[in-house]
């Protein structure tokens, strides 16, 4: 079992200190590219002294690149975030240098276990419940919580699972959140519908990944060919899913519970994560029940379906005409096992 940190964390965080001199006087870059985000790409590069392996990220210099090195910088002590070690900024590049996460992707590690077990799920939604908890207590909301950015250190089994990515994050605290920043089966239906929302939006994708851990699909899902359809956004405004009984029978209740606090279309009626840290599903996690999952197969199944849409925001959604994606129909059966008889012509 991986060695968690406590239940409450000091703030007082330090801020970033950028460095201007090159970063090849530290560090050997390289071509090997480890990961892709929206705002830039992530290589490998090697710390010269040590020979220590790092990832690094690079970005255009803007002010949004400062803001995600800062907000990252802040809260990369704790335990369940990737530490950031070395930001880097000449004319038009940043260069954020982080410890290299060795054991891949959250969905990925499901698909490669023989058995995934319910206990396991909740496990792995309390370590990303610890690093949202970390955030939120010290005035961030990361707004973009998704399985892509939750990291296993190592490949060992038992492995501390880390959070990433903070180009969407912002302090709430300074500013409101009023940017319609989200990828499309993890957003809450606030960040759709309100002018203004609050650090309850990461709380609502807490809920998504979950429910997709336990089951291997997600909650709210385009019935059509549209990628991200007016259907879809309508359900997920008015909060209506449901656990299908050949996927969910065997799950418990008190797994069911959580996934329904975290979907409340109310914020004010959502579950923090300090309650959901607290509730009995993830507080005695390692009472829940070894129940296996079908979930690591059926993400393989999807993994050129759902998974795979393009990540869009709202100002690139406005522009859904000019974008094409391959229908649904014709890459993944998962869909056609969720498909229902259209009763309106909504999608």
């Amino acid at each position: 079992m991986a060695n968690l940190p406590p239940k409450f964390e000091s703030s007082n965080l330090p801020e970033v200190q950028i460095k201007t001199h090159p970063i090849t006087d530290k560090y050997e870059l390289t071509k090997i590219e480890l990961g892709v985000g929206l705002s830039g790409k992530v290589y490998k590069c090697i710390e010269l002294n040590s020979q220590t392996e790092r990832a690094v990220k690079v970005l255009n210099v803007s002010k949004k690149a400062r803001n995600e090195a800062m907000i990252h910088s802040q809260v990369c002590q704790h335990n369940n975030i990737v530490q950031l070690i070395d930001v880097y900024e000449n004319q038009s590049k940043m260069y954020i240098v982080m410890e290299k996460m060795l054991g891949g992707e959250l969905f990925d590690r499901i698909k490669e276990k023989e058995h995934f077990t319910e206990r396991e799920a909740a496990l792995m939604t309390r370590q990303i419940c610890l690093a949202i908890r970390f955030l939120h207590q010290n005035g961030i909301a990361h707004r973009d919580v998704k399985p892509e950015n939750f990291l296993f250190a190592t490949k060992d089994e038992n492995s501390i699972l880390k959070l990433a990515d903070f180009g969407f994050s912002k302090n709430y605290r300074e500013s409101n959140l009023t940017s319609p920043c989200y990828t499309p089966y993890y957003v809450a239906p606030e960040v759709l519908t309100a002018a203004r929302y609050d650090k309850a939006c990461d709380m609502w994708s807490v809920g998504v990944i979950t429910y997709i851990m336990l089951c291997g699909y997600p909650p709210f899902y385009p019935r059509s060919e549209r990628n991200f359809s007016i259907g879809m956004q309508s359900r997920i405004k008015q909060g209506q899913y449901n656990f299908p009984t050949d996927d969910w029978q065997h799950i418990s209740k008190g797994a069911k519970d959580v996934i329904q606090s975290l979907l409340r279309i109310d914020p004010k009626s959502r579950y923090t994560v300090e309650q959901v840290l607290c509730d009995p599903w993830l507080d005695k996690h390692r009472e829940v029940p070894l129940t296996p999952l079908t979930s690591g197969s059926l993400l393989s199944e999807s993994k050129q379906g759902w998974p795979a849409m393009l990540e869009l925001s709202l100002s690139e959604m406005r522009l859904k005409d000019t974008i094409s994606l391959k229908p649904l129909s014709e890459t993944n059966s998962l869909f056609k096992r969720r498909q229902k008889p259209k009763c309106s012509s909504e999608d």
